[in-house]
């Protein structure tokens, strides 16, 4: 409702007439997708500074940091807009700042009726890691995989460390291998190292510092009761057995041979697989502590 007066005129007389619309409210959530599907129902809550860009020339623009609880608004005047913000790095924030769901453009219309919205963020979280080799000292332009086990299919990152030996970044929340293979410092050996971290969205960051060790040869011959030579072909999978992921070993040649470098553990290996109607099946074997040298 406006307020309205009244006034006498004569036949002829021009009126001028100007109509002050009310402001309207948009109500704003924000907050961490876990599932990425946004529903905010399921999120978490975040404290993030959006930016309200006017689209047109009728609405002003403002800013808008939501609480800690992911809520805020503001009251803005009829007109077109659009909800912005920066994608901090990861030495700014405790989780990924870009917006993976929720409808970004909005109207603000004459009739004062607020305006939802619901913006979901990427769900990542820091990790801080520092490798170093058995002198320890940094090992620098190192290549570190970081392979999301939680995601259907695995989720791999792959960074380098900088001249420190660190990489600080924002990695996909939830179960990681960090992965370093075929380090050679220069005194004939091959270094690398496996560890398992949880990266939590908007949570403590992740802090490791990776110790290379020296790698180790896994060795395997198959053979089988149709080809008393070998079984040639055969894509071999080592599991570890201590939660640090799987090694793809190359295809077992003409003997039914196969090698691999690991990481120093225990580890086993499995296969089944059925081929022109004959299924061959290696049963879970635990090869046991692997060590190097």
């Amino acid at each position: 409702d406006h307020p309205s007066t009244t006034a006498s005129t004569v036949q002829g007389e021009t009126i001028e007439l100007t109509i002050n619309p009310q402001n309207a409210t948009l109500d704003l959530f924000a907050f961490i997708d876990n599932s990425r599907d946004g529903v905010s129902d399921n999120g978490t809550g975040v404290s993030v500074e959006f930016n309200i860009v006017a689209l047109t020339n009728d609405g002003i623009g403002t800013n808008l940091t939501t609480s800690e609880d992911g809520t805020g608004s503001v009251d803005l005047e009829p007109g077109s807009y659009r909800i912005d913000t920066t994608v901090l790095n990861a030495d700014q924030t405790l989780f990924g700042t870009r917006i993976l769901t929720g409808q970004t453009a909005f109207d603000i219309g004459l009739d004062g009726s607020p305006v939802e919205r619901s913006i979901g963020f990427d769900p990542e979280g820091v990790a801080n890691i520092t490798v170093l080799d058995q002198t320890l000292s940094p090992v620098s332009d190192l290549e570190v995989r970081f392979r999301n086990i939680d995601r259907q299919i695995d989720f791999i990152s792959t960074l380098t460390t900088d001249e420190n030996g660190s990489i600080l970044a924002l990695l996909p929340a939830g179960a990681t291998i960090i992965e370093i293979e075929g380090y050679k410092p220069g005194d004939g050996s091959v270094l690398g190292a496996r560890t398992a971290v949880d990266v939590s969205a908007g949570e403590t960051a992740v802090i490791r510092t990776i110790e290379l060790t020296e790698m180790a040869w896994v060795n395997l011959t198959i053979t089988d009761d149709l080809n008393v030579d070998g079984s040639q072909g055969l894509k071999l999978i080592l599991d570890s057995n201590e939660g640090l992921g799987t090694v793809q070993m190359p295809i077992t040649n003409e003997s039914g041979s196969t090698s691999a470098m690991v990481v120093p553990g225990s580890w086993n290996t499995s296969y089944d697989i059925e081929n022109q109607g004959v299924r061959l099946m290696i049963e879970e074997t635990t090869i046991g502590d692997v060590s190097a040298g």
